[in-house]
């Protein structure tokens, strides 16, 4: 067992990365408050878990990155749009994005059952649908 640091210089990855692999199961013991008693890992196991979940890992990854960065793209997508029934194409593209991104998670879903269920709606397409409203 080893200090975050330590694991991550030992399995070649940025410290950012363990971290992130923590959120996502990775094993470790997890640390208490203050100083020197931080989570500590096992790199054999570390290795382990990732060979075992790994794809899982990255389908996860995927379905919570997902709704956010097409509601980035969809939006991206309206602001490029210079046609006098602009708010009408903000609701049409808010109703694309819902479309896009459940098809997205269903797909995933399918060889990882643990997505999750599209939770909410990104602020972007909030705004889309604001507009639309307006």
């Amino acid at each position: 067992m080893m200090p975050l640091a330590d694991a991550a210089r030992e399995l070649g990855v940025a410290p950012v990365t363990l971290k992130r692999w923590r959120k996502l199961g990775c094993p470790c013991v997890p640390g208490r408050r203050g100083r020197g008693h931080a989570a500590l890992y096992d790199p054999d196991a570390i290795r382990t878990w990732r060979a075992a979940h790994g794809r899982e890992a990255a389908m996860l990854e995927i379905a919570a990155a997902a709704p956010g960065v097409l509601a980035d793209a969809t939006l991206d997508a309206f602001n490029q749009i210079d046609a006098p029934d602009k708010r009408r194409q903000a609701g049409l593209l808010a109703g694309t994005w819902y479309v896009l991104t459940t098809a997205l998670l269903d797909h995933l879903r399918t060889t990882c059952a643990e997505v999750p269920e599209l939770a909410g709606v990104p602020g972007p397409v909030e705004r889309l649908r604001k507009i639309a409203a307006a």
